[in-house]
């Protein structure tokens, strides 16, 4: 079984909110807001949420495809052959749009990197969804404080692709 039949059966069609860990292989470069802007290699958490057709299972999916139209900003690197889907965390249990908020604040209260206005044009409290460390570790701990903040009722799921 590939990791979309996997993923397919585990993630709900139900909404939510979740993060995408990226690992950056060799700089990408990507057009922001009519700028370029350096994406170096490391370790990435984009926080977002799905409350449309298909929920969680739709949009995380989506986004781990490697081809397809860009719609959204993630889909700027998560097309990009030096960026690798490292690991899923998905939480039904809390409204996406205040799991996202919430978690994004938080991330950035912990001093991590973030590259400004990425894929939060909508929220108007948070400069980031994106944040970065070189290091996994520093990531996934500021992620488990985070996200428990908020619930204990989330899932990880490993996806490696």
């Amino acid at each position: 079984m590939n990791f979309p039949d996997r993923l397919s059966q585990e993630i709900p069609k139900k909404g939510g909110g979740y993060v995408i860990i990226l690992y950056v292989e060799k700089t990408i470069w990507i057009n922001l807001f009519k700028k370029l802007v350096k994406i170096e290699p490391g370790f990435y958490a984009y926080v977002g949420s799905a409350c449309g057709p298909g929920g969680l299972r739709a949009r995380i999916l989506r986004h781990l495809k490697r081809s397809k139209k860009i719609r959204w900003h993630i889909d700027r690197i998560t097309s990009n052959v030096s960026a690798k889907a490292v690991r899923v965390i998905y939480s039904d249990k809390v409204q996406g749009n205040l799991f996202e908020r919430r978690v994004s604040s938080c991330l950035f209260s912990k001093g991590l990197n973030y590259i400004e206005r990425f894929g939060s044009s909508d929220d108007r409290e948070n400069v980031s969804h994106l944040f970065y460390s070189r290091y996994l570790d520093i990531l996934n701990s500021a992620l488990k404080e985070c996200i428990t903040e908020i619930t204990n009722d989330y899932r990880e799921l490993v996806v490696i692709r």
